[in-house]
Parts: C-alpha cells; structure tokens; sequence
C-alpha cells in the first residue's frame, strides 16, 4: 500500500512539472504569434522620443517593436516590453519580485491626439491611486484597490512624447490576451 502511495504522488508530481512546462512553451509560442500576426518587427533599439517609457532606468529587459497599431487602423506604432526585478519587502527572506511592463508609443507623424484625448488617459493613471498617480499631474483620488491593487487594465503612464507623440504604459504581464485588450482599448479611443 505506501508503494503504491508513493507511485501516485511521484506521478502527481512528474505530471504537474509536465503540464507547466507545456503550459510555459504555450504561452511563449502564443507571445511569438502575436508579434508575427501584428506585423512587430523588433528594432535595433527604443527609440529616443520615449525616455525612459516605464520611468526606470534598471530595466532588466526593454524591447521595442515597430509595426501597425492593428489590422484595421494600421497606424504607425512602436509597442515596448520591459522588465524590471526587485526585492520584495512581504514575509521574512528575501524575495524577488519581477514587474512586467507593456506600451504603446504613437509617434506624431503617425497620428495627431489632442490635449484633451490624453488628459482622459492621465486621468485613468490618476485613479490608480498609488504611486504611478502621483506622476500623472492630476489630482489623484483616495482609493483603495484591496490586497491585489489596481487592476491592470489601469495605464500607469500617458505622456506626451518629444516629438510631440504619445505614450501609454500598462503594468501587466506579457501574455498575448493582455497585449490584445491593451490595444484594443487605446485603438477604441482614437478619433477615426
């Protein structure tokens, strides 16, 4: 009987580390298709009108792409991955705690957006009500988003870029359903 035990929770175990590692080259494959499906050509570098785009300068990983915003409004976009590591400061050790960051930069020969277009967009940083509101030059609201904080459909930046373009950030993970819904709402946003 113990052996028998034994062999299920060995099978148990190879299993889970079986399925992890095919959900884990899942994801990535699907990350892949999304940047072929979008026509996202990786660049040599970010370009210089965006700064710093997730404010950091110890990114461990920043990535930018050149391609259209979509299929339907192929605008001229550069979309922007990064990474950053930390300690975290919750329970005893230490621990490392990766932030994943995603943008959109609309250069301003690709499209026009007024003021008012990014003022809605720096609101929606201000009622993050956390850190990343602070910088957004509204007033930021009392809020409070529970244990797990805003969600991330909340943009943490909306900046007007040097050249007179625009930056939306979003802290979120790479994931192909997250850069999908990211787009879609800031395309659902542009003046037609």
């Amino acid at each position: 009987m113990p052996l028998s035990i034994a062999l299920l929770l060995l099978l148990s175990v190879v299993a889970s580390l079986g399925y992890l590692i095919w959900r884990g080259q899942n994801l990535r494959a699907q990350r892949d298709r999304f940047f072929s499906d979008r026509l996202l050509v990786e660049r040599a570098g970010c370009p210089a009108e965006v700064g710093e785009p997730f404010v950091y300068k110890n990114l461990s990983n920043l990535i930018c792409y050149d391609g259209p915003l979509s299929t339907t409004r192929p605008l001229k976009m550069v979309f922007i991955l990064g990474s950053r590591q930390r300690e975290g400061a919750v329970g005893p050790g230490q621990k490392v705690i990766t932030d994943h960051y995603i943008a959109a930069y609309l250069p301003k020969s690709s499209v026009s957006l007024d003021d008012a277009w990014l003022q809605s967009w720096a609101q929606k940083v201000a009622e993050r009500a956390d850190g990343w509101a602070k910088h957004s030059g509204q007033p930021v609201p009392q809020r409070d988003h529970g244990l797990m904080g805003p969600p991330e459909s909340m943009p943490i930046r909306a900046v007007r870029t040097s050249d007179g373009g625009v930056l939306l950030a979003w802290h979120c993970l790479h994931l192909r359903d997250r850069f999908e819904k990211r787009l879609s709402e800031l395309e659902q946003t542009l003046p037609r």
